[in-house]
């Protein structure tokens, strides 16, 4: 595979990718940690009414947060990616799905460090921590599959497409509102709830919840849809890529 044979320069692309996110900032790391807390708190006493409904409130809100950036910072980043490395692409010849996959494991690198420290924070406030958080790495895993098939599928459009990158902030404010990141499922109808979980992202956030908040290991329906889903898109966001890689320099 690919990402394999290549593996020592993904490592090296993601952790440039980390120092260059961080490198003109005076707080650095600590900036992506005020971030998700600051629009916890701002979220906190705006749907304060919704709080009796939730017994971790705080947590439940800061899960969404973190896994909602975690998607929105690796597929934008993503977006234009390919017009950023042109010239690499021009003069080496790499595999061009190297450059997205940095950008996803930078993000993934970075919602991890959030997770290891912000959870334990406030569960620290709350008194109260779960010992299947452990399992995190598993739905990293099978998250970080749906994000990368995501990616592919739009920075293969973007060369072509450049509206994407207006197009995409907005569908990602939609997302924030259609996932269930401030309010609980059991607030969507009955007769569409269905259709709702089929969202993956939305499954993630249950999952991730599920170990914190219920201490409850997730279903095997759920990590089986999610892994499905996963390989499912990647396969169609390689294939996308692959199809379209061809004039990526020369649209470019």
């Amino acid at each position: 595979m690919w990402f394999v044979k290549h593996w020592d320069l993904i490592k090296t692309l993601t952790i440039n990718d980390l120092k260059i996110k961080y490198q003109h900032t005076y707080l650095g790391l600590v900036w992506s940690l005020l971030s998700p807390l600051l629009l916890l708190l701002v979220l906190y006493f705006i749907f304060y009414n919704i709080r009796h409904m939730e017994a971790n409130f705080a947590q439940y809100l800061l899960i969404g947060i973190l896994t909602w950036r975690f998607f929105t910072s690796a597929t934008t980043s993503s977006l234009s990616v390919i017009r950023q490395n042109a010239s690499l692409l021009s003069n080496i010849v790499l595999p061009s799905e190297i450059f997205v996959l940095t950008k996803n494991l930078s993000a993934l690198i970075s919602f991890t460090l959030e997770f290891v420290i912000l959870i334990p924070l406030v569960a620290l406030i709350t008194g109260t921590i779960s010992p299947y958080v452990i399992l995190f790495p598993l739905i990293h895993i099978l998250f970080l599959l749906v994000t990368f098939g995501i990616s592919l599928i739009l920075a293969s459009f973007y060369p072509y497409f450049r509206d994407l990158a207006e197009i995409w902030p907005v569908i990602i404010q939609l997302g924030f509102f259609l996932c269930p990141i401030i309010y609980p499922v059991t607030m969507i109808p009955e007769t569409v709830r269905g259709i709702y979980l089929l969202n993956p992202i939305t499954q993630v956030m249950l999952m991730y919840r599920d170990l914190v908040l219920n201490s409850v290991l997730p279903s095997s329906v759920s990590l089986c849809y999610v892994l499905l889903f996963g390989i499912g898109i990647c396969i169609i966001g390689h294939y996308l890529f692959k199809k379209l890689e061809p004039r990526f320099v020369e649209v470019i």
